[in-house]
């Protein structure tokens, strides 16, 4: 098997999760919670934008 010939270090890697923990959890990241993060940065992007002026509309919904 490839993983097995592998050094420790790439071993590693592939059995860490791609969503890591954030804060004091210890438990990775769910898909809808990291969806969540994602959804939640994305908009405050485009609250940004709208905040520029109605130049940046277009772009802010876009984001959405």
């Amino acid at each position: 098997m490839l993983q097995e010939r592998l050094p420790t270090s790439f071993r590693l890697l592939l059995d860490t999760s791609l969503a890591l923990p954030v804060g004091q959890s210890l438990k990775p990241l769910t898909r809808a919670a990291l969806h969540r993060i994602v959804k939640d940065v994305f908009s405050g992007a485009a609250d940004s934008l709208r905040s520029r002026g109605d130049d940046h509309a277009q772009r802010a919904d876009h984001l959405e």
